[in-house]
């Protein structure tokens, strides 16, 4: 992922329960281009299908643009041959469950690198 590793920089965009065109239209400010989702998990342990699970509700509402689902996870055993199949030059949201603060509960974090999620530890 290269040209883009600064796009977010610790952007709290807050709860959107039942407000999908919002959401959409604040993701819009900060995301020009083509997007790809990229769910990190699998359905074997609880705590890890929130991503899969949101790639297969992405596909299931017309999304061709994700990689990662309950059938076809992208997990621990497979990340590198899945992280090969984004295109060069898109913007990449990736979705992961996490440990964090309850305060962050129902909030959408962006951020750019693993190094910010650390910084949350």
């Amino acid at each position: 992922m290269t040209g883009r590793e600064d796009k977010f920089k610790g952007v709290t965009i807050g709860s959107y329960k039942n407000q999908n065109n919002k959401l959409v239209s604040d993701l819009r400010k900060h995301i020009k281009g083509d997007v790809v989702f990229f769910c990190v998990g699998t359905d074997r342990s609880t705590g890890d299908s929130f991503a899969p699970y949101v790639g297969t509700l992405l596909r299931e509402k017309g999304y061709t643009n994700v990689i990662g689902t309950i059938d076809d996870p992208a997990r621990a055993v497979n990340l590198e041959e899945r992280i090969k199949e984004i295109p060069e030059g898109v913007t990449v949201i990736g979705i992961d469950a996490s440990l964090g603060k309850k305060s962050s509960i129902g909030k959408l974090n962006f951020n750019s690198g693993a190094r910010y999620m650390q910084e949350l530890e």
